[in-house]
């Protein structure tokens, strides 16, 4: 506790002052920005929320549910369509009946990510095979999951994500879930 012309400025003050300014009376406030006694307090708070702003990745969120029984990772992840540019259209050509322009197959891709970002799901449709790649962010083996695709609601269990799964046959897919198996 400090005090500064009758000011009392606490610990929680200074707690405030960093998370919950509107709290604090503007004395206070005027008072903690121009004594310099309070700069480093102010300075390991303002770290403090920092670090606790970040976003927690896939990775460490396992090795807490591996330490601590009580926190257990979610079983279901959604991933949601990327949306992607247009591509520019070229203008038509023309062809002679005997040209040799031969029509290949078209390549459809998809990308799906998850709110988090910790994992990327990419469909790649040619002709009538489709390959489903799934990607950790963390550069990291997952294993032993389902993958539900909407809305024709396919589900595939994959032993882990080192190989695509290759499916005969061209789908629509508009959403992609991620189950977790025990």
């Amino acid at each position: 506790m400090r005090t500064n012309l009758n000011i009392v400025v606490t610990e929680k003050d200074i707690f405030n002052f960093v998370f919950f300014p509107d709290s604090l009376s503007e004395e206070k406030k005027n008072l903690l920005l121009s004594d310099d006694s309070f700069s480093e307090p102010i300075s390991f708070y303002q770290n403090m929320k920092a670090e606790i702003s970040k976003p927690i990745d896939y990775k460490t969120k396992k090795l807490i549910a591996d330490k601590i029984s009580a926190y257990s990772l979610p079983k279901l992840v959604k991933l949601i369509q990327l949306k992607t540019a247009s591509p520019l259209r070229k203008k038509p050509s023309r062809f002679a009946a005997d040209s040799e322009y031969v029509l290949k197959p078209k390549i459809v891709t998809k990308t799906f990510v998850d709110e988090d970002k910790d994992f990327l799901v990419k469909i790649l449709q040619n002709g009538n095979q489709s390959k489903i790649f799934v990607f950790s962010t963390n550069d990291e083996i997952i294993e032993n999951f389902s993958i539900l695709l909407e809305p024709q609601k396919l589900e595939f269990h994959l032993k882990d994500n080192s190989e695509p799964l290759i499916i005969d046959g061209s789908i629509d897919v508009e959403a992609v879930n991620i189950y977790f198996n025990e």
